[in-house]
């Protein structure tokens, strides 16, 4: 027998015809539509298995116990990692904040047509020995000795550096300690030879990279090719 089709009972429903059983499901702001009633055990269905995925939300005394003991041990793992990587940028940092006040110093010379030194300084005023501690970079006919104060109107800049983990040296072509650098008025290396710029660790180990002051006066950042060119010498922190 030809099944009859359906029609509709009403403007919102529909009406099955065959015997079944039907189910009114009712839809806000829509009608009332008639569904057979299997449909009914599928809607049960489904609420039940939404109910049981709630139920098992959330985590465990143990498993939050577990993740928070996970976490402690990586970041144990890791903090020696996380010290290199923060040693080598502060020596990284210093040797750029070295470079960049030698390029202010040769660019003051040459504009100013005077000569323009750096000198090792700890309190902004009087020239010492010592770079780890900061360095002033100033202008005037004759360098300041070690121990001599300048001259407060020939001061350009000085530059502090708090407590660091890598000490600066300034050494020459021999590996002598220099304690200040001279810029002619046309921006020459007044030392008439090349001088290195390197940090040290307060284990003595040489970090990678140096800022070299070649005779022209150029200032450049590059590898620190010290111990490979002098096995025998011993970057010393003063």
């Amino acid at each position: 027998m030809r099944p009859s089709p359906i029609r509709p009972a009403g403007p919102l429903s529909w009406k099955v015809p065959g015997g079944c059983s039907s189910v009114i499901w009712r839809v806000p702001f829509y009608s009332d539509l008639h569904f057979p009633a299997p449909f009914k055990s599928i809607h049960l269905e489904s609420t039940s298995m939404n109910s049981s995925i709630s139920k098992q939300r959330g985590f465990t005394l143990l498993e939050v116990f577990s993740v928070a003991v996970v976490s402690g041990v990586l970041a144990m793992a890791g903090m020696p990692m996380i010290e290199d990587y923060q040693r080598k940028h502060a020596g990284a940092d210093l040797q750029q904040t070295f470079a960049e006040s030698l390029a202010v110093a040769r660019e003051r010379a040459v504009g100013a047509g005077t000569a323009v030194y750096l000198c090792a300084s700890a309190d902004g005023a009087t020239c010492s020995s010592d770079w780890k501690a900061g360095w002033l970079v100033y202008q005037g006919a004759q360098p300041t000795s070690p121990g001599d104060a300048v001259a407060e109107g020939d001061i350009i800049a000085h530059v502090k550096i708090e407590e660091a983990s890598a000490g600066l040296q300034v050494l020459d072509e021999n590996l002598e300690a220099v304690a200040a650098i001279s810029f002619d008025s046309r921006g020459f290396n007044a030392a008439s030879q090349r001088l290195t710029a390197m940090t040290c660790e307060a284990g003595g180990v040489l970090e990678a990279g140096a800022v070299f002051l070649e005779r022209s006066g150029r200032v450049r950042v590059g590898k620190n090719t010290v111990a490979e060119e002098n096995p025998s010498f011993h970057c010393q922190r003063a």
